[in-house]
């Protein structure tokens, strides 16, 4: 996915979930099937998840200036266009936990209406 691309979703998304990664990473490897049924199931719940090639990156400027990734697996959580935090992590159960909070709590506040 290109900038202009990957910008124009966070401009339709409100709540985004990226994860930065590399082929060649073996914490990124070995949660990757984990990540990918995760990311599945909240798919569903108007949050968009990515997966950016880190190594791919480097193509585009504007990438390194919004992420500055400096380690992988890296997590942006990112609301109308802005990142409100980042991780990283290859632990499951700590990636799990952030990444539920920040998409349930849009969840609960819907369901307050």
């Amino acid at each position: 996915m290109d900038w202009k691309d990957f910008k124009d979703l966070m401009e339709k998304r409100k709540k985004m979930v990226v994860k930065v990664s590399a082929v060649w990473c073996q914490p990124c490897i070995k949660i990757g099937k984990e990540i990918q049924k995760f990311f599945n199931f909240y798919h569903l719940k108007n949050c968009e998840f990515i997966e950016l090639d880190f190594d791919k990156m480097d193509e585009e400027e504007e990438y390194q200036q919004f992420f500055q990734t400096t380690k992988i697996p890296s997590f942006y959580l990112i609301e109308e266009g802005k990142i409100v935090e980042s991780f990283t992590t290859s632990d499951i159960q700590v990636w799990k936990q952030k990444i539920d909070s920040f998409v349930v709590i849009e969840t609960r506040m819907m369901d307050d209406f």
